[in-house]
């Protein structure tokens, strides 16, 4: 019986010490599971950033390429401001040249014609003007209407370039 007594409280000493070592392994595991959990978090957290770039990604694309279509639109106002521009220097070089030749004396009745020239000047310059603000007009028009297909923003860019007026 005392055989039978000592071979019990061996069995017990020896469950005791699974059960503390189970809790240290319960202990650890509980640590491996909240690291787990940690990194899982930090994952789904990286995936929604990553999906959030790529969202602003694409509009940032879209938003560059409807700005390019205005550039282009800016483009052709430009060259048609540098015609307006290339032309009023054309005359003024004019102008002086004729003041040159009057002061000069090389042009003696000439106060009539460079009065008749400074009306057509200025009546040129009026036209250049007036081509300009047109021009300007249907580009902010065309801007503030509906969406164009690309092929009708060239079309639009081509007839600015080639000075000529459009229907719409």
């Amino acid at each position: 019986m005392l055989a039978r007594r000592a071979g019990i409280r061996n069995q017990l000493a020896g469950l005791e010490e699974q059960g503390l070592s189970l809790e240290v392994e319960e202990g650890r595991l509980g640590r491996v599971l909240q690291r787990l959990e940690t990194q899982t978090e930090a994952f789904r957290l990286r995936k929604e950033t990553l999906k959030a770039e790529y969202t602003w990604a694409e509009a940032e694309t879209r938003v560059v390429e409807a700005v390019s279509g205005v550039g282009e639109e800016l483009g052709a106002l430009g060259a048609a401001v540098q015609r307006a521009t290339n032309r009023t220097e054309q005359l003024r070089a004019r102008s002086s040249a004729l003041d040159d030749l009057m002061a000069s004396g090389a042009l003696d009745n000439a106060t009539l014609a460079t009065e008749a020239d400074d009306v057509r000047i200025e009546l040129e310059r009026i036209g250049v003007d007036r081509d300009v603000e047109n021009d300007l007009k249907r580009l902010k028009d065309k801007l503030l209407a509906s969406p164009e297909t690309e092929d009708e923003r060239e079309a639009g860019t081509r007839r600015a370039e080639s000075g000529g007026e459009s229907s719409a």
